[in-house]
């Protein structure tokens, strides 16, 4: 990768995270659009999504109840 100014810093931090991952002290997984709670700060959702993640951020209830 090769970065120039402004984006040097994210070259950095790239490579950063890709060392940690390779010597096995950051483990990173995939996780479902559905159970991504930060997207309530990050974009526009649907009511449904939306009223789920509030509540999960409330307390009001936990992931998998129902």
């Amino acid at each position: 990768m090769h970065f120039r100014g402004c984006s040097k810093h994210i070259a950095l931090r790239v490579c950063f995270i890709k060392k940690l991952i390779q010597d096995g002290i950051l483990n990173v997984k995939q996780c479902p659009t559905a159970v991504q709670t930060a997207d309530i700060r990050t974009k526009a959702l649907p009511r449904v999504p939306f009223e789920n993640f509030a509540d999960q951020l409330l307390g009001n209830k936990h992931v998998g109840d129902k």
